[in-house]
């Protein structure tokens, strides 16, 4: 996982791209943290009704930070290290749930995802590169801050996005989910909704808190469900759930919203 995020960076190899993300220096280089921009995106656009031109913003904004060039690749891509990071965070606190809260299809990016988690981790290996003075210092201070035991499990959780807060992950799988479901097509109520629904099951967030909607059913989440339904769907001409997705995009960025609207151009919710 670390050496397809390095596939998708600037760096020369993985020792470098270890020491740039541990040292806190480009913490947004793992694909899971890349993900975010999807999130920023959804939430910049959240209400409103969506054609081809926004989804060629999406890709141009996916293909500066992944160097794809295929919309619905990158979006796998993002998907499975969002995914890879949300399971080995394991159960939350309190929690009798599975880590993956449903959201881990039979096919699609998750496979691999269920495919890894079935071998216990047995694809892992072993990485050594040096790393002298500041440089140590600062990933000595971000292991107790951060609470990990040691070195190698902070810089490990760092370079695969296992950092970011549970909260956040969720939402970046369900949305990405939602994106690659309906990728290309054009966007309305119908598929805002669809998109609070997956929101509202599985990160108890409320995209369009003023509307009541249906009961959802168990099967939101598959590779043949669209989420909910509901018959001649509105919505409301304003977003309150669009500040939610930007929280949590900017989070996995490891930036700020304005700081992201800044450089991309994407007006803020």
């Amino acid at each position: 996982m670390a050496e397809e995020s390095l596939r998708h960076s600037t760096y020369k190899d993985l020792s470098a791209f270890l020491r740039g993300v541990s040292t806190g220096w480009d913490p947004r280089s793992p694909l899971a943290a890349k993900a975010g921009i999807v999130l920023c995106w959804a939430g910049a656009h959240l209400g409103t009704r969506l054609g081809p031109d926004t989804w060629k913003e999406l890709q141009g904004l996916l293909r500066a930070l992944l160097g794809t060039e295929d919309l619905g690749q990158s979006l796998c891509l993002a998907e499975k290290h969002v995914l890879s990071a949300l399971v080995a965070k394991g159960f939350p606190k309190g929690s009798s749930e599975d880590p993956t809260l449903g959201l881990i299809g039979l096919r699609g990016p998750g496979r691999e995802v269920r495919q890894r988690l079935a071998e216990g981790g047995k694809q892992s290996s072993q990485v050594a590169f040096k790393i002298l003075g500041r440089r140590l210092h600062a990933i000595d201070r971000a292991t107790g801050q951060e609470g990990f035991d040691n070195r190698s499990e902070y810089i490990r959780a760092v370079a695969l996005g296992q950092n970011r807060y549970h909260g956040a992950l969720v939402k970046g799988a369900a949305t990405l989910f939602w994106a690659r479901s309906h990728v290309g097509d054009e966007i309305g109520p119908a598929e805002w909704l669809r998109l609070d629904g997956l929101l509202r099951e599985h990160a108890s967030t409320y995209l369009f808190p003023s509307r009541c909607l249906p009961e959802i059913s168990p099967n939101t989440i598959s590779e043949t469900s669209s989420g909910i339904s509901v018959r001649d769907p509105e919505i409301p001409g304003t977003a309150p759930g669009g500040q939610s997705l930007w929280q949590a995009g900017a989070h996995l960025l490891a930036s700020s919203p304005e700081a992201i609207s800044a450089e991309t151009g994407l007006p803020l919710s």
